[in-house]
């Protein structure tokens, strides 16, 4: 049996989980290989440098797509059909299906019927309006396939409306390296007087981890903050990510007196990412709407409570509400709850008690489980 994976481009999210995957498929016998269209991407501009090319996974993974080059053109993709031809995988895995690189593996599928190919993803029936056309167009896409990982419960619904049977979709894909964080994030707490003084980090602080775009919703975040008892309390906010609306919410800051106690960081390295996290009071994503929310991933996995909206994928999945945290419905009302049951210390403590939470249900095992159980599946048709 042979796995080969597909995807456009190689963050830390995506190596992390490669890796696992990589041994565990090995454990049972199974090859795996992987195809990456490109070494650049404007998604992973963070990616933690070390290692890259001597891990013994990713010494294996090849790069198709040179400096500038077209990943969309008709050479491309022959190129990449050619490269998958040489491989001769049983089962194919690919991000997402209805990418180019996703059509490619189906058409290859399509032409030689003995291989496999299941995409990941997170998309679910919330994400933005949806028009009825471009739905029939991805349903007769999606059940192409022979199956799914997806993210949580809410995407296997919609993907089942797309047309997939559900004995053909395992939930979890959106997942980190929980131990990677753990273990980090105590390091952290350990150094942590070092690490607020080498990072300029306050004394209590929350924490928002958000790119700076509309739907993330980063100014109902500073508005819910300025509404609190958060700045009385001596509570600051860290604002960690880049985007379009940078400048508009420093100025929303300084028309509402802010300036002093929010703070913005641009692009912090994932190795740094727990210390930021770690010691926080809590997290806070008000997205209008999100796939998933890694960022609750990583704090949780730090031992850090936090707040999200309904629209967020993780919620009442990975978040749990009143246990590693509040689920609002995004209304200021609402929020305000959320936060001011947050900067009660004793609801924290009472919390971060009963760490780990679920996260065990939510790691990269579960993710290198579920392709496992495709290639087993798959096998018996052989």
């Amino acid at each position: 049996m042979k796995v080969l994976f597909l995807t456009g481009s190689v963050g830390d999210y995506h190596s992390a989980r490669l890796r696992n995957m990589g041994d565990r498929l090995s454990r049972d016998g199974v090859d795996f290989q992987v195809l990456v269209m490109s070494r650049e991407s404007a998604d992973y501009l963070h990616r933690s440098a070390h290692g890259v090319g001597h891990d013994r996974w990713e010494s294996r993974w090849r790069y198709l797509g040179g400096k500038g080059e077209k990943r969309t053109s008709v050479k491309f993709s022959l190129r990449l059909f050619m490269e998958i031809s040489r491989e001769k995988p049983d089962l194919i895995v690919t991000i997402g299906y209805n990418f180019h690189y996703s059509v490619v593996g189906l058409v290859y599928r399509l032409l030689k019927r003995h291989p496999r190919i299941v995409f990941c993803a997170d998309s679910k029936f919330d994400d933005g309006m949806r028009r009825p056309g471009r739905e029939f167009f991805k349903a007769l896409l999606a059940r192409m396939y022979d199956g799914a990982i997806v993210a949580g419960r809410r995407q296997s619904i919609y993907f089942q409306f797309l047309g997939i049977p559900v004995e053909n979709i395992r939930v979890g894909y959106d997942v980190v390296d929980n131990s990677l964080f753990r273990q980090a994030a105590q390091v952290a707490r350990q150094r942590e007087a070092e690490y607020r003084v080498q990072l300029g980090l306050p004394e209590k602080y929350i924490v928002c981890v958000s790119r700076l775009v509309a739907r993330k919703r980063v100014d109902k975040v500073i508005d819910a903050y300025a509404r609190s008892q958060a700045r009385a309390s001596g509570v600051c906010l860290l604002v960690i990510g880049s985007g379009e609306l940078e400048q508009d919410l420093r100025a929303h800051c300084d028309r509402l007196g802010l300036s002093d106690s929010v703070m913005f960081r641009q692009l912090v390295p994932n190795r740094d990412m727990p210390i930021f996290l770690s010691l926080a009071m809590f997290l806070v994503l008000l997205s209008d709407y999100d796939q998933w929310g890694l960022c609750l991933n990583e704090a949780l996995a730090c031992g850090t409570p936090v707040l999200c909206t309904d629209r967020c994928g993780a919620a009442h999945e990975l978040v749990r509400h009143g246990e590693n945290g509040f689920v609002t419905d995004g209304t200021e009302s609402d929020i305000d709850l959320g936060i001011r049951a947050l900067l009660d210390s004793s609801n924290i403590v009472r919390m971060k008690s009963k760490y780990p939470w679920n996260l065990p249900d939510w790691d990269l095992l579960r993710f290198s489980e579920n392709v496992l159980n495709f290639a087993n599946g798959f096998s018996k048709w052989k």
